[in-house]
């Protein structure tokens, strides 16, 4: 039972026993000269997840209820309502328990193919002055159609990404999106996104360079996007923001820090007529560099 954690064609799905058994691999190539504050070189990385091919081996529509058993469960359903003393179900819970149940079998087994590409870019301008450049993209796939893309696995663009280290039983990645929150960029359905993409600007500047306590400031431009249908995909059509933000690197806490972003692309706050500070946002870095 999943809680209504994840969301299918709009509509939160709350039960259903889901397996996801995949492959990953990666390629990634580095050249960057110091770990925690990189003055020159790149790191590239490709990763594909795959999935078995389920459907191949299924009749088509396999997850599709006939009236007849549809009229079966409904039945049993009620049954376990009377004997628990709660009402039978309405029309409308009817046609939404046949959804949960047609979903719960439609990815019962996930199938998808899921590409990620991550490049970064260090050099060197004037002094101890850094400039980095990065770009990240993702897409998820699916192998039919008629069946859909799976609704896990997918991304979140927005917020901080402190949450894509935790264990989430959706597996979708978390993108941080400096200056907007996840309503910011999510579409209006509230599912998360099959493809992103996210491109960043930095100049850097160490105050200490010391490998017992690494600190440095930046100030930064990014923009990014995300889209739910691969044809509306657009990767000149970002969310833009900039800002400014501190890193500290304590071998005892590890990498603390913090940023403060501006989204320009708000037009909901222009019409809202809100305050100019509205459109900031800020952030807490604890642990790791957020994707």
């Amino acid at each position: 039972d999943y809680g209504s954690v994840f969301r299918f064609e709009g509509q939160p799905v709350s039960n259903g026993l889901f397996h996801n058994y995949s492959i990953q691999q990666t390629f990634a190539r580095t050249s960057i000269n110091e770990p925690l504050f990189p003055t020159r070189g790149s790191r590239i990385s490709l990763t594909a997840q795959v999935t078995p091919p389920y459907s191949l081996f299924k009749p088509n529509n396999y997850w599709v209820i006939s009236n007849e058993e549809a009229e079966q469960l409904i039945a049993d359903e009620n049954e376990q309502r009377m004997l628990d003393g709660d009402p039978l179900m309405s029309p409308f819970e009817e046609e939404d328990f046949i959804f949960q149940e047609e979903t719960a079998r439609r990815f019962e087994y996930l199938e998808y193919f899921k590409i990620r590409f991550d490049a970064e870019w260090y050099t060197s301008l004037i002094g101890k002055l850094v400039f980095k450049v990065s770009a990240k993209m993702g897409y998820l796939g699916t192998y039919d159609q008629a069946i859909g893309v799976s609704p896990f696995e997918r991304y979140e663009l927005g917020g901080d990404g402190l949450n894509n280290r935790s264990t989430g039983i959706t597996g979708k990645d978390i993108i941080r999106l400096r200056g907007y929150e996840v309503e910011d960029i999510q579409s209006r359905t509230a599912d998360d996104a099959i493809i992103f993409n996210k491109f960043e600007l930095e100049l850097r500047y160490p105050i200490s360079t010391n490998p017992s306590s690494t600190i440095f400031i930046l100030g930064f431009l990014e923009g990014g996007n995300s889209w739910l249908k691969f044809k509306d995909y657009n990767p000149f059509d970002l969310k833009r923001s900039a800002g400014f933000g501190l890193r500290v690197f304590l071998p005892m806490f590890g990498l603390l820090g913090f940023d403060y972003g501006f989204g320009f692309d708000k037009p909901e706050l222009l019409s809202q007529g809100e305050n100019w500070t509205q459109y900031g946002k800020f952030s807490l870095i604890i642990g790791f560099e957020p994707d």
